[in-house]
């Protein structure tokens, strides 16, 4: 698509929902869309991108379009920055989205992400995808108790290993020497708190 005015696309291979429309009828967006995502689309997506002060309310419906249009996480890195500790609420139905959420919740800041009360039932569905690029670029370490040649994270009354190295198989022996380490720590720090 080419850009003609304000309100049309500006580049095509970006949202495929837009491209398929494009490539097999004649489809102007401005007719089934409101021209505000539109706009919103354009400025993100310009080499020029000046920062605005969007509404949460426009941040909520440009996400839903995204979602709508099927984009890529790349388009949603562009927006997510407007989520923060000040208005994240406003966004909390966008969530029952399960892609909105998987595609939200692997590029917010993780004090962010925090902020919602599911996020720790998320890590938990998704702590496999740890080694996926977009997921291990978060910082875990509020929840790593030990660190070894593997990660020991506890989520909900939950203990989760990784490997720090690979993907391979986890060491067994490694674990239960690892585990009786942890436990012998926790004793000792509850020993001490019981005596004083």
């Amino acid at each position: 698509m080419e850009k003609n005015d304000n309100n049309s696309i500006i580049s095509e291979g970006n949202l495929p929902l837009f491209n398929d429309l494009n490539k097999y009828f004649e489809f102007n967006p401005k007719e089934y869309f409101d021209p505000k995502i539109i706009e919103i689309y354009n400025n993100l997506t310009s080499i020029n991108n000046v920062e605005n002060n969007y509404t949460n309310e426009e941040i909520y419906n440009y996400i839903s379009f995204l979602d709508l249009c099927c984009a890529e996480i790349k388009e949603y890195k562009k927006i997510v920055k407007y989520i923060t500790s000040e208005n994240y609420e406003y966004f909390i139905p966008l969530f029952e989205n399960i892609n909105i959420k998987d595609n939200l919740f692997n590029i917010l800041d993780i004090n962010i992400s925090k902020l919602y009360s599911f996020f720790d039932d998320w890590l938990i569905d998704n702590f496999d995808n740890f080694y996926n690029n977009e997921f291990k670029k978060k910082d875990l370490s509020s929840y790593l108790v030990f660190n070894t040649s593997l990660k020991y994270y506890y989520i909900k009354d939950k203990i989760f290993i990784k490997n720090n190295n690979s993907r391979e198989y986890l060491d067994v022996e490694h674990i239960i020497s690892d585990f009786l380490v942890i436990v012998l720590n926790y004793s000792l720090e509850s020993n001490k708190i019981m005596k004083r």
